[in-house]
């Protein structure tokens, strides 16, 4: 019958634990342990357990490291292996060498600025190449900043021939129109044989010169009159010509002039030189109303009296005798070519 109760029910009697199997003895296989084996055999760097020591018998685990051929641990980076490319080097002053040279090419016109960039260039060049940096573009600055600086030398002085050139040219044209003065000695000569007289003897149109009695020259006539215009002193002709020179040095009242016989096509044919007065020169120095509106290469008509030969001395010392004419009447034709 079951007790009313757990205070009822009656307390059994204290039971003993069993007492443990005696441990069995084993001979050590190496030798007896030493007291302190577990620190020999511990891994490097650490300490045994603290109260534990080796088992009887079996030696400490060694420590745990990587193993021979063991791949190397995550994030490690080593030397690369042999032969393995390093990272190219740097290609700046290569770079530059090459681009400096194409501009020296493109600016060779500027001889200033295409030298000095094709110096740059190719002094860029050599270094990039003794740094081992691309030698390609290195070679190819230094070869186009030598092209580049022979080109503007060869543009400065074509520039500089073109220059002289046309310096000598433009002096070559003012020595051929040279400001004419009358020798006094051979003016005085003239006038002694009657071969030349003064300019402006008063037969003007304004005095009432009759102008139909200007006649006009063929070719044979005009060649006797250059050949000895002395011999046709006091004619009175008709000629066609192209003004050479009327400046400040020639004044208002003469004229240097090229004429002939006819008018003609283009100013290279007029080729007989002329020194001519304005008929009014003798009582006016300026505004000689015969060359009013008249210009240095007009071509005109002109109603001329004979006056024979001047001596012009030109501004290089050399001196020639031209055909002397007094003007009465000027009349412009149209422009040569």
């Amino acid at each position: 019958m079951a007790p009313a109760s757990l205070a009822d029910a009656p307390v059994p009697d204290e039971v003993e634990a069993p007492a443990p199997p005696a441990a069995t003895a084993f001979a050590a296989p190496y030798g007896p342990v030493p007291p302190d084996s577990a620190a020999a055999f511990a891994p490097a760097g650490y300490a045994p357990a603290s109260g534990y020591g080796a088992e009887p018998g079996y030696p400490a685990q060694p420590g745990y490291g990587p193993g021979a051929g063991s791949p190397q641990a995550p994030g490690y980076f080593g030397p690369p292996p042999h032969g393995y490319p390093g990272p190219p080097p740097a290609s700046g002053l290569a770079t530059a060498a090459l681009v400096l040279g194409i501009l020296s090419l493109v600016f060779c016109w500027l001889p200033l600025l295409g030298i000095a960039l094709g110096i740059v260039a190719a002094v860029l060049g050599n270094v990039a190449r003794s740094k081992g940096q691309r030698k390609g573009f290195a070679l190819t600055g230094i070869i186009t900043g030598g092209v580049g600086i022979f080109a503007s030398i060869a543009a400065w002085i074509i520039s500089f021939a073109v220059l002289m050139s046309l310096a000598t040219s433009a002096e070559d044209t003012a020595d051929s129109a040279p400001a004419p003065t009358v020798a006094a000695e051979e003016a005085e000569a003239d006038a002694s044989d009657g071969a030349a007289a003064d300019p402006g003897s008063g037969d003007t149109a304004d005095s009432g010169v009759d102008l139909s009695s200007f006649q006009p020259l063929d070719e044979a006539g005009f060649a006797a009159l250059t050949a000895d215009p002395g011999a046709h002193f006091g004619e009175n002709h008709i000629l066609y010509g192209e003004v050479r020179q009327f400046d400040d040095a020639t004044g208002d009242c003469q004229l240097m002039i090229g004429v002939d016989e006819s008018q003609q096509e283009h100013w290279e044919y007029y080729d007989e030189s002329a020194i001519a007065w304005a008929a009014s020169s003798e009582s006016l120095t300026e505004g000689c109303p015969e060359f009013v509106g008249v210009e240095e290469l007009a071509h005109v008509k002109i109603w001329v009296r004979i006056l024979g030969v001047t001596t012009v001395e030109f501004d290089d010392g050399t001196a020639e005798d031209l055909l002397s004419l007094d003007v009465h009447q000027v009349e412009s034709l149209p422009p040569l070519p």
